[in-house]
């Protein structure tokens, strides 16, 4: 779930991204990107850059400057977790073995918003877990810390 992270007192606090009317996801919930829609004379920049044509396409991690000088942070790639996959497409393959996944196998998809792609995860096999992700080299840790802006 894509988030935003604003500054709240002393401390960075995460809101769901789809909260913000201005916060769109185009291409469906597992695909597709993210975008910011504000008028031209909204004053937004998005990693320094103005929105000059009232769209920005968003990614993990980007920074967006509001007029008022507020600075927000968009980040959409949160920790993986294995569950069982509510539908499959026929022929959707597993990203690492290449086997067939098929509706209510253990999975894990890829939680970079570029990347998406799907991996077993059971106790068969640890597609997942077994190195970095297959598609974007992603580290597949279960247990890894969520990225803040605190560090900035």
């Amino acid at each position: 779930m894509a988030h935003l992270w604003r500054r709240d007192a002393d401390c960075w606090r995460s809101f769901p991204a789809a909260d913000d009317p201005m916060i769109l996801r185009s291409g469906g919930a597992t695909g597709g990107v993210w975008l910011l829609l504000a008028s031209p004379d909204a004053g937004l920049a998005v990693n320094g850059e103005p929105v000059r044509l009232g769209l920005a396409v968003l990614q993990d991690r980007d920074e967006i400057l509001c007029a008022d000088g507020e600075r927000v942070y968009f980040a959409c790639d949160d920790v993986p977790v294995p569950a069982p996959l509510a539908s499959a497409d026929p022929g959707l393959r597993c990203a690492r073995c290449q086997r067939v996944v098929e509706a209510g196998d253990i999975v894990v998809r890829c939680p970079r918003a570029e990347c998406g792609l799907v991996h077993h995860e059971n106790e068969t096999l640890q597609c997942w877990t077994y190195d970095t992700c297959a598609g974007c080299a992603r580290s597949t840790a279960l247990d890894a810390e969520r990225w803040t802006p605190d560090a900035l």
